[in-house]
């Protein structure tokens, strides 16, 4: 059995004025294909999660953000854990994300 490996790119979009630091799967999925976001832990950024992302791109549109202070995002002033998923969802396109699983 062949497994396809699917290349990523680095994007940059600003939400809120701050720029957001992602890499997404450079292929387009197949067409109604659920979006999968990975986001990292605590200690580590979104090139942790490459492997899983370069395995996932083939058949998902993948998105893995840098949360803020991590990978090649900066903190922006004061922030806690309880708002790291508020600029994750302006990442993916619209009507990407609408079925869920």
């Amino acid at each position: 059995m062949s497994v396809r490996i699917g290349r990523l790119r680095s994007t940059w979009t600003v939400v809120d004025g701050l720029p957001i630091h992602a890499r997404v799967a450079a292929e387009p999925a197949p067409a109604g294909a659920p979006a999968v976001v990975l986001v990292h832990g605590m200690s580590v950024s979104s090139r942790y999660l490459v492997p899983t992302a370069e395995h996932l791109a083939p058949e998902y549109p993948v998105y893995a953000p840098d949360l803020p202070g991590f990978g090649l995002r900066n903190r922006p002033g004061i922030t806690s854990r309880s708002c790291f998923g508020y600029d994750i969802w302006p990442l993916v396109p619209k009507g990407a994300s609408e079925r869920q699983t």
